[in-house]
């Protein structure tokens, strides 16, 4: 089993790298690894309930699905304080298991991980 982390940076300006961070997740833990998602700058906007419907990839493929998966399954999703705060996203509006993180945690996580960056 391997670790893997993806860091989300895309927002909603290009569905196609938010989507496809999230279908990878999804994949990475299906197969089995230890999988988790940070989202940070125009990212964490994802972390906004309801907002992932409204992402989808040129191919057709949608961000909801996923992300859905990773919810369900309890892999963590960490979305940068900062980052957040600056963008006006309190708790409250969190999707089910995401929660506030710092640069701190990300290097935590991305040590002996490898890392997937959208």
């Amino acid at each position: 089993m391997e670790k893997f982390l993806f860091v989300l940076g895309a927002g909603l300006g290009n569905a196609n790298n938010p989507t496809r961070c999230m279908l990878f997740a999804q994949i990475a833990h299906m197969e089995g690894h230890k999988t988790a998602v940070f989202l940070i700058d125009e990212g964490v906007v994802f972390a906004r309930k309801g907002v992932a419907e409204n992402a989808v990839a040129a191919s057709g493929e949608e961000m909801s699905e996923p992300l859905q998966y990773l919810i369900d399954n309890k892999v963590p999703v960490y979305v940068c304080t900062p980052c957040a705060k600056a963008r006006g996203l309190s708790e409250d509006a969190l999707i089910e298991g995401a929660q506030f993180a710092t640069g701190k945690k990300l290097i935590e996580l991305a040590v002996g991980a490898t890392v997937f960056n959208f």
